[in-house]
């Protein structure tokens, strides 16, 4: 993040805190920065490659080192032919002056394109274990861990299966299951639903909906473990748990 977009952050922070000093210390900040002009962009490029590069201040004039750049105010848009080093001169108006600053961009071929010798073969995919059974099992022994309530564990239960049955994305999925979740005493199952959350944390986060739905009806099977009518890895009747 640029040391101006921190500025604006830093006042629109402060102003939205209402302290004075605060304000007066984002204002100190910003009017530092608008002293001192700045190219900001990449510093490393193939050939063929189009760079963006943007300076600050008012008043921004480019001296590109190639023919193929294009100025669009504070921005200029430019790519190089060949591989090398190449410094990018721009000007521009800060603190009531003007001020050249310099860019140096290291230009070198592109190797995205790999042609091998012979015939790569495609990689034989490893069977993903099935761990729906597993977290089955977790939950009904963290259940009998915490001594849950049975009754509370068959709420619960039905509540995981429910969201599982008929949500159609993550979100509607667990705000279906913390609605359910809210009109049932939770006291004896808290340690449970404590670890839940962290399962679910450390092993779905970045996942699709489907694995989520998956793992919550795995969770809902737990529960009804637990609370006596184990279904059998089939709790939620229509719902596939995979192979």
């Amino acid at each position: 993040m640029s040391q101006k977009t921190i500025a604006a952050l830093l006042l629109l922070v402060a102003t939205a805190l209402g302290g004075p000093p605060a304000i007066d210390h984002a204002l100190d900040i910003q009017e530092q920065v608008l002293t001192s002009v700045a190219i900001e962009g990449p510093v490393e490029c193939v050939v063929g490659e189009l760079v963006e590069l943007k300076v600050n201040g008012a008043r921004p004039s480019w001296l590109p080192p190639t023919v193929d750049a294009k100025q669009l105010g504070d921005t200029l848009i430019l790519s190089f032919r060949d591989e090398g080093e190449y410094e990018v001169i721009a000007s521009a108006v800060a603190g009531q002056t003007t001020q050249t600053v310099k860019h140096l961009i290291v230009v070198g071929k592109d190797r995205s394109v790999v042609v091998p010798d012979e015939p790569v073969p495609a990689p034989v995919p490893v069977p993903t274990p099935d761990n729906g059974s597993e977290l089955t099992d977790s939950v009904n022994e963290w259940c009998i861990d915490a001594n849950t309530k049975r009754d509370v564990a068959k709420e619960l239960g039905d509540n995981f299966i429910y969201a599982a049955s008929n949500a159609e994305s993550i979100d509607e999925l667990l705000q279906m299951v913390a609605e359910r979740n809210r009109k049932v005493e939770q006291r004896s199952a808290a340690q449970v639903l404590a670890k839940i959350q962290q399962y679910l944390y450390d092993n779905l986060a970045g996942t699709d909906f489907d694995t989520h739905q998956c793992a919550f009806s795995e969770i809902g099977d737990g529960f009804l473990r637990y609370a006596g009518q184990d279904t059998g890895g089939a709790g939620n009747p229509g719902f596939w748990h995979g192979t």
